[in-house]
């Protein structure tokens, strides 16, 4: 009888204190979670992705967080992985590099590297797979002789 009473006029504070404690429990499982603002600062005002060695593990590293936290919000925001979303802002940033007049001097190559493309072959496939074709048409179709 006198558990069913402490069960019935348990004080407040006590089921406070309880869920508290499983929600810090509960984040010390998952990790510190993903602001929206510090990845997009880190991920785009800073240029992270046109880093060659730019990884899951050092970006999770320098967003103070999991690389499974980092992982699910890039699949969650832009529907996709963590390689292809390098990759995809990498040509995107390559694209640029060649429509701009002032870089026709310089490779593909050099171009590519610039962008943060670890290797040719690399570049090479994710051009194929985001924008279609290869560099030396798109370049070709942009300079029409």
């Amino acid at each position: 009888m006198t558990t069913l009473l402490g069960i019935l006029f348990r004080p407040k504070f006590l089921n406070n204190a309880q869920s508290t404690l499983a929600f810090v429990s509960i984040q010390k499982m998952v990790g510190p979670s993903l602001s929206s603002q510090s990845f997009n600062n880190l991920v785009f005002q800073d240029f992270y992705y046109l880093q060659k060695e730019a990884s899951l593990p050092q970006l999770a590293e320098k967003l103070q967080t999991t690389e499974t936290n980092v992982r699910e919000y890039v699949q969650q925001e832009f529907g996709m992985g963590i390689s292809d979303f390098f990759n995809k802002y990498r040509i995107s940033y390559l694209l640029d590099l060649l429509n701009d007049p002032g870089n026709r001097q310089f490779t593909i190559e050099y171009l590519s590297q610039k962008a943060g493309f670890p290797s040719r072959s690399t570049m090479y496939r994710a051009f194929s797979k985001f924008h279609g074709g290869n560099p030396s048409d798109y370049i070709e179709k942009m300079n029409p002789l």
